[in-house]
């Protein structure tokens, strides 16, 4: 995650609920079933770790450029 962070130059929260899919959908039947609305899950407080980040713009483009380097080469194999 601190990778996601560092790329996208954009603090990510990941929640510490190790069963988040079974909340989320349980959230979504409860307001399909009309006993919450999208505020009240919005308003649920979870904890949560936070990466912020920390590499500088510089190193973001070459790590970018090399990403897309390495794409390029993917794609390049798919097609011969």
């Amino acid at each position: 995650m601190q990778r996601q962070a560092d790329l996208l130059a954009t603090p990510i929260r990941v929640a510490e609920e190790p069963d988040m899919t079974a909340l989320g959908a349980a959230l979504l039947a409860g307001i399909g079933a009309g006993q919450f609305t999208v505020a009240d899950g919005a308003a649920m407080h979870m904890r949560a770790t936070v990466f912020e980040p920390t590499m500088g713009a510089d190193e973001r483009e070459a790590a970018w450029a090399e990403w897309r380097r390495h794409v390029a080469i993917v794609c390049k194999m798919a097609v011969a």
